[in-house]
């Protein structure tokens, strides 16, 4: 069993600058964020080199992505070593920030910086359940440990999902 169809459309593309650009369209969701998380920790974590998250497309962020946003920028957006920007986020993206305490948090430029190729789309496969299921588990932990209006909800649903890992073992 795997986690459902993705909304959304994923590119990847390189800057002038040497960095490259991810570019959301559509509704991120929980399998997009795997997607997102796989590419920051290659792209920086591998190559050394800065990405940029183009939120100008997002149409909505899931729960999932907002909290995976955060623990990508905790472990690539601070510091001297910042190499995780978020730019131009709708305003969709933008009400979702504010109604969750996150766009004071967040490393967030208003542009994005131009392309220099069209990019590739990435492809967001099936996500085997029980991986999903720690993705998401790990992504509620970051919104819970936050000072965020629903931070409460986001540890219940923690436990609950740390209780269904659990029993699935």
């Amino acid at each position: 069993m795997t986690g459902s169809a993705s909304l959304s459309r994923l590119t990847l593309a390189h800057t002038a600058d040497g960095s490259l650009v991810l570019r959301v369209e559509g509704r991120a969701a929980m399998r997009d964020s795997v997607v997102v998380r796989h590419t920051a920790e290659h792209v920086i974590g591998d190559e050394k080199r800065s990405l940029v998250l183009d939120l100008s497309g997002c149409t909505h962020a899931d729960s999932t992505f907002l909290g995976d946003l955060i623990g990508l920028h905790k472990e690539f957006g601070t510091g001297a070593e910042a190499r995780l920007t978020i730019a131009a986020p709708s305003q969709a993206c933008r009400d979702e920030f504010k109604i969750n305490h996150l766009d004071s948090m967040l490393q967030i430029v208003d542009r994005a910086p131009e392309p220099t190729d069209q990019g590739v789309t990435l492809a967001v496969p099936e996500v085997p359940l029980r991986e999903l299921g720690e993705h998401v588990l790990q992504a509620h932990q970051h919104l819970a440990e936050e000072d965020v209006p629903n931070a409460k909800a986001y540890r219940a649903i923690v436990e609950r999902i740390a209780r269904a890992l659990k029993k699935s073992v």
